[in-house]
């Protein structure tokens, strides 16, 4: 399968929507938006594509969402959310049945972007923040709901944005803590041949017939019959990924190994996971504040200066922390990887993290001089990935010595040593919270038992 999902990609850079590949991982090299983009699809994640009018945005969406699902082209294109200051959800997500309202009857006439396996939302911050809090209960929870109406689909999302300007909305937070990962449309280079990618859109991916069948369905007989049309047909021209294979694909995703360290501590263990907890922990953490919250001012004590967590007035919300690990994952499992590595993390955190922090205004002072290649919130957030990964090379031989003194002493049973080892004398935070979290499973059983699993509470 693996394969397979490689092939769509590479196929989609080259013929449809170009991009080089510029991700090169266990000797593989693909192209980094649409990679990410498939991750997307395959872990019904939500992602948000920021950019410039006119450079591919929702085309790339679009033909993702085609390559992969079968739905032709010219579909999405006809039914994608758009945004605009004067929509509603009547203009949006449903409206009333008029006719049936004329005899007494209250139905719901819900719109065709809801019937789609792929949600394509266009121009995202041009929406209004009442109809962004919409949106964001609809992908949340996968219910959508307008008067008395509920419609249940839940769907891999897709948002594009462009750079703030003057007929852009701010966003609305909690929806962007939503957005899994972010990527940049920007310019492809000028071998780049935009006439060959549209013709071959026009002549593989899209079937008017087969677009215009769909939409007949749902204008004369609703979703329902829409959602029962387009599942039983798609493109002849590409093989599409059904909701039980995706299912499959994440479970292969889910199971693959993690560990944060050997069990030995040998040379060369697998420690992605300890960097991961060591560049949350660094984020999360303020000896002055107690912890790190946006409604605090950068911290000058003289420990959190040193850490990660004064480059940013935001924190590493769990939400975020999830991405991360499912990305990395399925960037492992794509590649044929067989366990997780601190370069699958390096790969995917700038982008689960770019669209959600605020960096600090010495942190973006420190780079405005520095050459980039991407937008500035990605490049910000590369190079914060970058200072993690340095911190944890020199803070990791401190980290393992920990891990392995806690294993000792739980393996001999030496408590009072365990009880006695003072957070407070290690710098680092996470080995503060590796102490802390041992020490109170060492005192657990003092306080109140959890019920059983399984038992009523």
């Amino acid at each position: 399968m693996q394969t397979l999902i490689r092939r769509k990609i590479a196929t989609i850079a080259e013929r449809f929507h170009y991009e080089a590949p510029t991700l090169e991982l266990s000797g593989v090299r693909l192209p980094r938006n649409l990679t990410l983009m498939a991750l997307s699809f395959l872990l019904d994640g939500n992602h948000l594509i920021f950019g410039d009018p006119g450079w591919g945005k929702t085309t790339s969406a679009k033909v993702l969402a085609s390559v992969f699902t079968g739905v032709p082209y010219d579909l999405y294109d006809k039914i994608e959310m758009r945004g605009n200051p004067q929509k509603y959800e009547e203009k949006t997500i449903a409206r009333p049945d008029y006719g049936a309202l004329a005899t007494g009857r209250e139905s719901v006439i819900w719109l065709g972007a809801l019937g789609t396996p792929v949600l394509v939302v266009d121009e995202l911050n041009r929406f209004s923040l009442e109809m962004q809090d919409v949106l964001l209960q609809g992908i949340d929870t996968g219910t959508w709901q307008y008067l008395n109406a509920t419609h249940v689909h839940k769907a891999p999302a897709f948002f594009t944005a462009n750079f703030r300007g003057e007929s852009t909305n701010s966003f609305l937070p909690p929806l962007l803590d939503r957005m899994a990962i972010m990527t940049e449309e920007k310019y492809a280079g000028a071998m780049a041949d935009y006439h060959a990618a549209l013709g071959e859109r026009q002549r593989v991916l899209c079937a008017p017939k087969l677009s215009s069948e769909a939409l007949s369905r749902l204008d004369a007989e609703g979703i329902a019959a829409f959602l029962a049309f387009l599942d039983q047909h798609r493109l002849e021209t590409v093989e599409p990924i059904r909701a039980a294979q995706r299912e499959e694909i994440k479970q292969q995703i889910q199971e693959l190994p993690c560990a944060w360290y050997d069990e030995q501590l040998r040379e060369g263990h697998n420690d992605a996971l300890l960097f991961f907890y060591a560049f949350t922990a660094e984020l999360n953490h303020s000896e002055q504040y107690g912890c790190k919250r946006v409604t605090d001012p950068i911290s000058d004590d003289t420990h959190d200066l040193a850490h990660l967590g004064c480059r940013v007035h935001s924190s590493f919300s769990p939400r975020s922390q999830m991405a991360a690990l499912d990305y990395a994952r399925g960037l492992a499992w794509l590649l044929g990887d067989e366990c997780v590595e601190i370069d699958h993390f390096k790969a995917v955190l700038p982008h689960v993290i770019a669209h959600r922090f605020e960096f600090s205004s010495e942190f973006r002072n420190n780079q405005a001089q520095v050459t980039r290649a991407e937008c500035e919130e990605l490049h910000l957030a590369h190079q914060l990935v970058e200072e993690a990964h340095e911190h944890y090379r020199q803070g990791a031989p401190g980290l393992l010595n920990l891990l392995a003194t806690l294993q000792e002493l739980r393996g001999a049973s030496r408590n009072a040593e365990l009880l006695d080892l003072d957070p407070d004398a290690y710098d680092h935070p996470l080995a503060k919270e590796m102490i802390l979290s041992a020490q109170a499973d060492l005192t657990a059983g003092s306080g109140i038992a959890a019920a059983p699993k399984g038992t009523r509470f």
